[in-house]
C-alpha cells in the first residue's frame, strides 16, 4: 500500500512546476513580489524571480515530504515521526500527502494571486 504514495508524490511535485510553466506565458514581465498587510504592492520584480522562488520552494518542501513518506519507518523508530502504537506509519504517510497537497494549493494560489494582481494592473 505504501508504494502507492511514492507516484502521487512526484505527481505533486511536478504540478506547481507545470503551473510554473503555464504561468511563464501568462503573467507580464512585471509581477507584484511583495504585498504588504495593507494589500499595498511594495516591490515589483521580474516574472522569472517569482517563477524560480515558487519553483524551488515547492522542489524543496515536496522533496521533504517524499524522503519523509519513504523514510517514515525509520522515522518512527527514532521518535521524530508520530504514530500509533502498533509501528503501523499509514496514517502519518497520508498526512504527508495531505500536507503536500496543501503546500502545492499554497505556492499556486500565490502565483495566480500575483498573475491576478499583474494584469490587473497591466
Amino acid at each position: 500500500m505504501w508504494r502507492f504514495g511514492i507516484p502521487v508524490l512526484i505527481i505533486l511535485t511536478l504540478l506547481p512546476l507545470a503551473a510554473c510553466a503555464v504561468f511563464a506565458f501568462i503573467l507580464p514581465d512585471t509581477v507584484p513580489l511583495h504585498i504588504g498587510f495593507d494589500g499595498t504592492v511594495n516591490r515589483w520584480g521580474s516574472k522569472w524571480e517569482l517563477l524560480a522562488v515558487m519553483g524551488i520552494a515547492s522542489l524543496i518542501c515536496n522533496g521533504a515530504f517524499t524522503l519523509c513518506y519513504v523514510f517514515a519507518p525509520q522515522l518512527k523508530s527514532m521518535g521524530l515521526l508520530n504514530a500509533p502504537k502498533n509501528n503501523d506509519v499509514g496514517i502519518a504517510r497520508w498526512i504527508i500527502i495531505g500536507s503536500a497537497v496543501f503546500i502545492d494549493a499554497v505556492i499556486i494560489g500565490c502565483m495566480a494571486w500575483a498573475a491576478s494582481i499583474a494584469l490587473g494592473a497591466a
